[in-house]
């Protein structure tokens, strides 16, 4: 959306609402297009006339009542999640052999939950109660997890998913940076893992290092 069609809008629901008055037009343009500009014209005149249509407050819609309306109107319907863990049962039922078969049949966000083939694989060895029961009730708590960060996410304009995103990575690298050991360290180790030498040869190294100092 461009920024023309940003003041579109605004005249639009200062149409629909007279008492809806803002002291500087010019960045309300200006603030409306920073936060909506990522979606097309058509999308957010859907939203702006899918709230004033249904309103019974009175008051304009804000920025965030408009991105609601969007992810109502253009979102993808998730899964609830019995519709998830039954997927995922399937899958797990069938893991035994075909384990990253099913993974890959998996909706993105089941995927997320489960996590990697593997996963699959380990709860198919697990007796049917446990799965049931304990394995169950984990996933649904998790699927929730990650239903409710990915709509917090949509929330997001693309630029500041994209620094969440870099901040989670930059997270990721730093996590396994502290994995690694610096050189003096892996020197330290191969030191400490190195084999002793014999007494008569160390004695014989040392007179050595002796001369060429």
């Amino acid at each position: 959306m461009t920024r023309e069609e940003t003041k579109k809008i605004l005249m639009v629901i200062q149409a629909a609402y007279p008492n809806y008055n803002v002291p500087d037009k010019i960045t309300a343009i200006d603030t409306w297009f920073r936060f909506l500009g990522e979606y097309t014209y058509i999308q957010v005149d859907a939203a702006v006339g899918t709230y004033i249509r249904s309103d019974t407050s009175g008051f304009a819609p804000t920025i965030g009542h408009v991105v609601e309306k969007l992810q109502a109107l253009f979102q993808k319907n998730s899964l609830n999640e019995m519709e998830a863990w039954n997927l995922a049962y399937k899958a797990i039922c069938n893991s035994n052999y075909h384990a990253d078969e099913e993974f890959e049949k998996l909706p993105e966000l089941v995927q997320k939950t489960v996590v990697n083939p593997g996963q699959l694989k380990e709860w198919g060895q697990m007796d049917v109660e446990t799965v049931n029961s304990v394995i169950q009730s984990n996933f649904m708590r998790t699927y929730r997890a990650e239903m409710i960060r990915e709509k917090e996410e949509k929330k997001l304009s693309q630029n500041v998913l994209a620094l969440v995103q870099d901040e989670r990575l930059q997270e990721k690298l730093v996590d396994d940076g502290d994995k690694l050991l610096s050189v003096s360290e892996e020197r330290e180790q191969a030191e400490r893992n190195a084999m002793p030498l014999p007494e008569k040869l160390r004695t014989s190294y040392e007179r050595l290092m002796e001369v060429l100092a």
